[in-house]
């Protein structure tokens, strides 16, 4: 954030102290970003040795998917696509994202801004070597810490509510992200309620308006609806998928 503040270039570039970016990633990136307000590039998965793990972010994760064009906060708030050490930004458009919101990762945080006010593009060339540390997976596991119901209420939900109500208080601004927002926020309490305590009617309304995410939703439903030690067996699943 405060080196964010201090740039006084058009274009900012976040590095990471241990990845390895490609000879050619700024250029590629400033050659891509045209009017947009941001690009982004594939990235690689390497290890501690920097012995290669992926040649691409979309291959390890099979969940993960690239977006571009215009109105992507839709997208942005389910999950984020942009990896901070993969992008250029527009400085005037990264300032609008301080303060930093502490309920989000930076990167999302930044991509969630750049796109209430312009459009994204991505070169689908991987341009970093991101690293994966043995003993840290940071930015990769959905589900670190997460053991049981309880914990997905703490680690996954609330959390999940409050940087949701973080935007719709920052960037109302944006008409069309606000209403996104408002109605995401409505599908949280419904969620949060039908996790929080089973009955049939809550469950009725659960089924009716929480299933804007189709994996996130079969998640829930299971914990929301089986027994504990079957919830942790469906939590091991996904841990491990």
């Amino acid at each position: 954030e405060k080196l964010t503040s201090l740039s006084g270039g058009a274009f900012i570039a976040y590095a990471d102290h241990d990845d390895i970016w490609h000879s050619e990633k700024l250029s590629k990136l400033y050659e891509a970003i045209g009017d947009n307000v941001l690009a982004y590039s594939d990235l690689s998965i390497i290890d501690d040795d920097d012995k290669m793990i992926s040649r691409s972010i979309s291959k390890y994760k099979r969940w993960f998917k690239r977006y571009e064009g215009s109105a992507l906060y839709d997208k942005l708030l389910h999950r984020n696509f942009v990896t901070g050490c993969s992008m250029l930004v527009r400085t005037d458009i990264a300032a609008l994202a301080i303060p930093f919101e502490n309920s989000f990762i930076q990167d999302h945080w930044l991509a969630i801004v750049a796109s209430a006010n312009g459009s994204f593009a991505f070169v689908p060339e991987p341009l970093v070597q991101y690293r994966i540390h043995s003993s840290n997976q940071y930015g990769v596991g959905k589900f670190t810490g997460v053991n049981n119901k309880t914990d997905y209420i703490d680690i996954r939900v609330i959390p999940e509510k409050q940087r949701t109500s973080a935007i719709i208080k920052r960037l109302d601004y944006c008409e069309d992200l606000l209403l996104h927002a408002q109605q995401k926020l409505k599908e949280i309490d419904v969620r949060l309620s039908f996790l929080q305590r089973f009955t049939f009617a809550r469950l009725f309304y659960f089924l009716k308006y929480a299933r804007s995410v189709p994996q996130r939703f079969l998640m829930e439903l299971v914990l929301g609806t089986m027994p504990g030690f079957l919830a942790k067996i469906a939590l091991n699943y996904a841990k491990n998928n």
